[in-house]
């Protein structure tokens, strides 16, 4: 069994791609599996997977993934699945391929999802901008305890106002909010904020590293980078809430997160302060549920309880 913290990017389309994925994550791989150029695009600039396996028909798919500077394998002359064992040869071999490039470069056996994240459900991201802080505030201070879940906040904000972000420590008294710095480890009712400064690296453990690069956007941080990077670390039942901003920073990481089994929520733009950071992420379809920060709060912890209480968002 391989480390599970190894993660491919697979680009195959069809019955071909169906059993390729089976056969890599059956051998303790995380799979990652998208088709949309610009999505690709998005995953390879986080740089986030070990390895990408892709159609060898697709020239541009070369160009986009070459800069990453990771392990690429063409798939090539691929087999009709009708074919049985001709078939099944040529995905064997192509697991040989990635097992020679990145699975020998751990010894370490498979981690199971509750391992790697213990006492920890799911992880969401909540992103904003103008009008956010606010509407974070209402959702956090809307918890009647503790969640099982952690939280990575991604708000637009001037480096000099970090420090205004921890006030919401004593208003929403079930989480213990924190500002990303070197290499720290998500637990249960953490809220950690992403600093306009610096892009964040997510393992597969539940760790995470403030690194030197900058975002790669005039938006700092850049929420649509938090949630690709978000979607490619395999995280427990990843989910994103968009709140109040101006712009569109966000729509396309939802694509990106939901394609990987991510939900997504947005604050109704009517009650939002600027309603156009919802408003474009509603735009996606990828958006399950709308309302306000408490109602959304509401549904939260009846999504990690299985019990709601007084207020459904519609």
């Amino acid at each position: 069994m391989h480390n599970a913290t190894r993660r491919i990017g697979l680009c195959l389309d069809g019955i071909a791609g169906d059993g390729l994925y089976n056969l890599l994550g059956s051998a303790g791989y995380d799979v990652f599996r998208v088709s949309d150029p610009h999505l690709v695009q998005m995953m390879a600039q986080t740089n986030q997977l070990d390895a990408w396996v892709f159609d060898a028909r697709d020239e541009g798919l070369f160009d986009i993934l070459s800069p990453t500077g990771r392990y690429l394998l063409p798939a090539d002359n691929v087999p009709s699945p009708d074919a049985g064992a001709a078939f099944d040869t040529w995905c064997s071999g192509i697991l040989k391929q990635v097992d020679c490039a990145v699975g020998d470069a751990t010894a370490q056996p498979g981690v199971a999802m509750g391992e790697r994240w213990p006492d920890v459900q799911s992880v969401w991201v909540l992103g904003g901008s103008s009008g956010a802080l606010a509407a974070v505030e209402e959702f956090l201070c809307s918890f009647s305890a503790p969640p099982p879940a952690a939280i990575i906040l991604a708000i637009h904000f001037n480096p000099a106002l970090e420090g205004v972000l921890s006030e919401l420590d004593h208003l929403a008294p079930h989480f213990s909010i924190k500002l990303a710095r070197g290499r720290q480890y998500l637990g249960p009712g953490d809220v950690l904020v992403v600093p306009a400064r610096c892009r964040l690296v997510f393992g597969g453990m539940g760790e995470v590293i403030a690194s030197r690069s900058e975002w790669n956007s005039e938006y700092t941080p850049c929420i649509n980078e938090v949630l690709a990077s978000v979607a490619a670390a395999n995280m427990p039942s990843p989910g994103a809430i968009i709140f109040s901003g101006m712009g569109v920073d966000g729509s396309e990481g939802v694509r990106v997160l939901q394609a990987s089994g991510g939900t997504i929520w947005a604050q109704d733009p009517e009650q939002s302060v600027v309603h156009s950071m919802p408003a474009a992420a509603i735009a996606t379809g990828m958006v399950s549920r709308v309302g306000s920060p408490a109602e959304l709060a509401l549904a939260f912890e009846g999504v990690l309880t299985g019990v709601y209480r007084s207020i459904q968002s519609r």
